[in-house]
């Protein structure tokens, strides 16, 4: 109702414009108006949108800019866009996060399983080129490469687990650590050229 503008503040209480208020069908879930304001969103946005809820529940609108290959300008105005209807909230390292886990799931669902690996894949590779000094990064390009198109990546997954494995030893998170030393074993085990 706000956003049809039907139900609006005045002098500290609200107005309801009655007549106009039932012509509009209210949403039977919160699920189901999410899907509504993701549906009057342009195409383009909801695109750059799906490629951020690929990077996860938070994003870098440099990182969308770079993974879907746009301009970080159009990125930034598909951020105000979702911003404006409530989909996204800032964050205060100057990320971005979506509203709700449905909003996320929501945007998903766009992509078929094949188009998902792709674009896992992608960011899988921008950051295993980024991820000097950054533990974030180095974390993350091990979790895309694993979601990624591993039939074709078996060396990049050794590379990224082993990474990952030894940060994690590195800041005391033994479990994270044999977890991904495990998927760097089973992805060298594979007969594919890996470092030692």
């Amino acid at each position: 109702l706000v956003a049809a503008g039907l139900l609006r503040p005045s002098w500290g209480h609200w107005e309801l414009d009655v007549v106009r208020a039932g012509d509009i069908p209210l949403a039977d879930s919160a699920v189901d108006l999410v899907a509504r304001r993701i549906e009057g969103l342009s195409p383009d946005t909801r695109r750059l949108l799906g490629v951020a809820a690929v990077l996860g529940t938070t994003f870098s609108t440099d990182l969308v800019a770079q993974v879907s290959s746009t301009d970080l300008q159009r990125v930034l105005q598909a951020v105000a866009e979702a911003s404006w209807t409530h989909l996204l909230e800032p964050q205060t390292d100057g990320e971005h996060a979506f509203s709700h886990d449905c909003v996320r799931e929501a945007l998903l669902a766009q992509f078929t399983e094949g188009e998902r690996r792709r674009l896992h894949q992608r960011i899988a590779d921008d950051l295993e080129g980024s991820t000097a000094g950054c533990p974030y990064a180095v974390f993350a390009a091990a979790w895309h490469t694993r979601h990624g198109e591993t039939a074709h990546n078996q060396a990049q997954l050794f590379r990224t687990h082993r990474a990952a494995g030894i940060l994690a030893l590195r800041e005391h998170a033994p479990e994270r650590a044999v977890e991904y030393l495990r998927q760097a074993v089973d992805a060298g085990s594979t007969g594919e050229p890996v470092p030692d």
